[in-house]
């Protein structure tokens, strides 16, 4: 079992980040015939090697490290990475879903596999059930990249799902090309074009909210991103489950060319790991958690997320005052994560949910995004200081876990296994938040910019539901409330 500063804060294997040479990101299905496949088609010759996302029926079971370039590998050396990686987690699934006896070790898996149909049998869950309704993908972008975005665009509409359109809102439409991009794209399903000429992410996503309106589930990611066929069906499997209302899915790089790709998913990865996760303020509740749950960063990343219409639209949408494009710089998807628990929600993490976002390239770009990670983190938390009577109290019992978050981070910088650079970038970045926060709701306020789901009756239903959830905060119950301290419905 690997130990957390053998693994970077995207949950990767810290060995192929610490070199320069480019390192190829891909998946491995250990119940097919396919080898290692790639969301992009990179130069075997130019790559050193791999970092593999290892599943079997779907179920992602380890992130491995392959010290071969793509193609020169064999299913020998994959069947000996997983089976060091996640011996343990292989026969747990095994187990569970009674598909084949019990391994030995990897030749006897790897022969079951090959003569048994993949192990395919039992209760194995090879593909996802999703709940009933019509579903939204919202796709934001402000037109920098007509080749990124098509490529994002060709992912989504080759998804293995049904019932769902794709809706693409342009937040700079005084560039005409993303419009004539959208309207040329050939599409077998829906795919409709937005125009959002206010500047912010959450702006632009709460156009994007009202523009599905007749979706019950409303899912995001980003003009930068690859999905895997199955994401969009596994990022909504979760809702079938009462009192679920937000979901997040495993985001992985693109691949890692440059020294800043590597830099970032060493100090900041979007991945949250192999393992499925549930938060709320019942019997999930990750008390020992930093801030939690007003700090939304454990819980996932608005690049592979997805809300039920009816519970985003309760918390009142995303908050204008956040986000890329405001003097925030970010933070408007973790508010969001945060809001729906508070108002009484729970978040799902579904690993099984996959996709592969492009980190930004250079190193100036890189250091403008932790920046703005610093801004955004106390940013969000200034927010809640000045609406929540309750983020003082929870502030008081963190203290522990902000003690031990900070002795770790120092055990890991000084082990090398943090970029102190960017430690001490971010830092500063926090101290700009509060700020920053006060100068874009004026903002927000001053030019009449908040969105019709900010308005009243969104804030109202805001603040019924927060009162409503107040109680589960405190670890009292309330009338009204189900065992798993979600409002019941009717």
């Amino acid at each position: 079992m690997s130990s957390a500063i053998d693994r970077s804060n995207g949950f990767l294997p810290l060995a192929p980040l610490r070199h320069a040479n480019p390192t190829a990101v891909g998946v491995w299905d250990m119940d097919r015939a396919d080898g290692v496949v790639l969301p992009v088609e990179l130069p075997a010759e130019a790559v050193h090697d791999q970092i593999v996302l290892v599943r079997l029926h779907g179920q992602p079971l380890a992130i491995v490290h392959i010290e071969k370039s793509p193609g020169t590998e064999t299913g020998d050396d994959l069947m000996i990475a997983a089976w060091r990686a996640a011996s343990d987690a292989v026969i747990a699934h095994i187990t569970a879903c009674r598909c084949l006896p019990a391994p030995e070790d990897h030749e006897e898996l790897s022969l079951m596999l090959r003569c048994d149909d993949g192990g395919r049998g039992g209760s194995c869950e090879g593909s996802a059930s999703r709940p009933a309704g019509k579903a939204t993908v919202i796709v934001c972008t402000a037109g920098d990249d007509e080749d990124t975005l098509a490529r994002c665009l060709r992912s989504l509409v080759a998804l293995e799902a049904e019932n769902f359109e794709i809706v693409v809102v342009d937040n700079r439409p005084s560039r005409p090309a993303t419009r004539a991009l959208v309207e040329r794209f050939v599409s077998p399903v829906r795919l409709r074009y937005v125009a959002e000429s206010r500047p912010g992410l959450a702006g632009a996503r709460n156009a994007g909210v009202a523009a599905a309106a007749g979706a019950e589930f409303l899912a995001f990611t980003d003009d930068d991103v690859v999905v895997d066929p199955a994401w969009l069906s596994w990022l909504l499997e979760p809702f079938r489950r009462r009192g679920v209302d937000a979901v997040t899915g495993l985001v992985l790089p693109l691949h890692l060319q440059s020294r800043a790709e590597k830099r970032f998913e060493h100090y900041a990865g979007f991945g949250k790991g192999v393992h499925a996760e549930s938060y709320d303020l019942a019997e999930h509740a990750a008390r020992e958690r930093f801030l939690y749950p007003y700090w939304g960063g454990m819980f996932g990343s608005g690049n592979s997320m997805a809300f039920r219409r009816e519970a985003l639209t309760a918390v009142g949408g995303f908050d204008p005052a956040l986000g890329a494009g405001t003097p925030t710089g970010g933070g408007e998807d973790l508010a969001a994560f945060t809001d729906v628990i508070l108002a009484g929600g729970q978040i799902s993490y579904q690993p099984r949910s996959v996709c592969w976002h492009e980190h930004r390239g250079d190193e100036q770009a890189l250091q403008a995004q932790i920046r703005n990670y610093g801004i955004g983190l106390t940013a969000v938390l200034w927010r809640y200081l000045m609406r929540d009577r309750r983020f003082s109290a929870t502030l008081v019992r963190s203290v522990p876990a902000i003690l031990r978050l900070a002795r770790r981070r120092s055990e890991e910088r000084e082990a090398d296994a943090l970029p102190a650079d960017l430690a001490r970038l971010e830092l500063r970045g926090r101290l700009l938040g509060p700020w920053r926060y006060l100068v874009s709701s004026r903002r927000v306020r001053g030019v009449g910019r908040a969105d019709a789901a900010h308005r009243v009756p969104g804030e109202r239903r805001r603040a019924a539901r927060r009162e409503g959830a107040a109680g589960q905060l405190s670890g009292e119950r309330r009338p009204g409330m189900d065992q798993a301290g979600a409002q019941t419905r009717t």
